[in-house]
């Protein structure tokens, strides 16, 4: 979210890690920022408010009172926000560093590549919680406070996801009574990807082979596997290009035959899979035997 300067607005930097603003005031004005969002991964918990947002051409989504957003970009990417006016606004935006973006891994959730993501939910009462102890740690500026603050900003982080992980499980658990007929068709995706992943384009591909609409997809095919079928995709293209760092080839090379864009793509999801960049791995591979 790029909200600039708004009424009621105050920002803090905790660690180069962790950035908060906070805004609790009412617009006059309809607000529109439209323009480049760096690489960001950022928590928005708004109890007040109403507002649009689109980010890299991607569907328009709304969001209002009791909303939890994670808005997240590994690259530099463009959007717009929109805040109507006359409306009452009381929202705490937590900036994390881009790196981060890994944990999504963790939870399941598919993870952004070219463009951005957002993930979408109603704010818990948890969560609810844990915004007011925020602001209410926001005045005490000492060490101690400062890293009861920092401590508090983690949790919500780690509440939302888990809370976006139970949700996404939820929507699998209705796909795990699947007919015979789909579990082959889910087996045939899965299968198709094992050899096609690094052309693979889009979700709608899988599911048009398969014969499965795409909601279908979406939901049985981790109900199944225990994976989403997109980090299925990334698993399988890392993979490839994990078995041709030994050729000798570029980054870039590597990359494009693997069915990533470019070869920085490539490491950030290397190095979040294996645990080190691709080069690190390679000069692993070429030492000789001790």
């Amino acid at each position: 979210m790029n909200q600039r300067t708004m009424p009621g607005m105050r920002c803090r930097t905790l660690t180069p890690r962790i950035r908060l603003t906070s805004i609790c005031g009412t617009l006059s004005d309809d607000k529109i920022v439209r323009g480049q969002f760096p690489a960001h991964f950022s928590l928005v918990l708004m109890r007040e408010g109403a507002g649009t947002f689109q980010l890299n051409q991607q569907k328009i989504q709304h969001y209002g009172q009791n909303t939890l957003l994670i808005s997240c970009s590994a690259e530099s990417c463009h959007g717009f926000d929109i805040f109507p006016r006359n409306h009452f606004y009381d929202l705490l935006i937590v900036d994390f560093e881009p790196a981060l973006i890994a944990t999504l891994y963790e939870v399941a959730l598919p993870l952004p590549e070219d463009g951005g993501r957002v993930f979408h939910a109603a704010l818990s009462e948890p969560l609810q919680e844990q915004m007011r102890l925020m602001l209410e740690a926001w005045q005490d500026s000492s060490a101690l406070g400062t890293l009861r603050l920092e401590s508090l900003a983690l949790g919500a982080l780690w509440q939302a996801l888990r809370g976006l992980e139970v949700a996404a499980d939820s929507a699998g658990q209705s796909g795990r009574e699947l007919q015979s007929r789909d579990r082959k068709r889910l087996i045939d995706a899965r299968d198709y990807v094992r050899e096609q992943a690094t052309h693979v384009r889009s979700m709608s591909e899988v599911a048009q082979m398969c014969g499965l609409s795409l909601v279908a997809l979406k939901r049985g095919f981790p109900a199944m596997f225990g994976v989403t079928l997109w980090n299925y995709v990334i698993q399988r293209r890392l993979e490839h290009a994990k078995a041709l760092l030994g050729d000798g080839l570029s980054l870039q090379d590597i990359a494009s035959q693997s069915g990533f864009s470019h070869a920085s793509h490539l490491s950030r999801f290397f190095r979040q899979h294996f645990g080190v960049t691709p080069g690190s791995y390679r000069k692993t591979q070429s030492r000789p035997p001790e």
